[in-house]
């Protein structure tokens, strides 16, 4: 992390998935956003030199792997789980190829937002199931394992179409 970010955070952060931990957690977000980007911007600088990157996020990384893809033309790929942010992005233009997964319960991401964003961005290959927001992580209430299995399966498709 960047310096203004530093001198709010401690280092190794885990925050757990309750009212707490989420309001640190968005409270984190909106001081590091723009640091966040420079983070990986540079992390695709070290391992660029191995072949082609990809990025995948989830929440807010799906929404930082969606401005990351429409930003560093040094990705391969960009995957993004649930990110917030991407339906009110949907005029970026991606610089490499995205693939992008929502929850159709997502109450935080109305599946209408999504729509919109998948009429605009047709050639971004967006994915909805029904399951609610944070459906891949089995740390949440949320999760949705049948959900999480088939994005995994077609992550992992779209992974070797991109970067072999």
């Amino acid at each position: 992390m960047h310096r203004h970010c530093l001198t709010e955070l401690k280092k190794n952060v885990t925050l757990n998935y309750d009212e707490n931990g989420i309001s640190k957690g968005r409270n984190l977000k909106e001081l590091c956003d723009k640091d966040a980007l420079k983070d990986i911007e540079a992390s695709i600088s070290v391992v660029s030199s191995a072949g082609k990157v990809a990025v995948i996020g989830y929440c807010w990384g799906g929404s930082l792997s969606w401005r990351i893809g429409c930003e560093d033309s040094n990705l391969s790929a960009s995957i993004c789980y649930y990110g917030g942010d991407i339906p009110k992005l949907k005029d970026l233009e991606p610089k490499c190829k995205v693939l992008t997964h929502f929850g159709e319960l997502d109450k935080g991401i109305p599946i209408n937002d999504v729509k919109i964003f998948e009429k605009t961005r047709p050639d971004v290959l967006t994915y909805t199931y029904p399951a609610d927001h944070g459906f891949n992580c089995d740390h949440r209430s949320q999760y949705n394992k049948t959900c999480a299995n088939i994005a995994l399966k077609r992550t992992l498709k779209f992974l070797e179409q991109n970067l072999t």
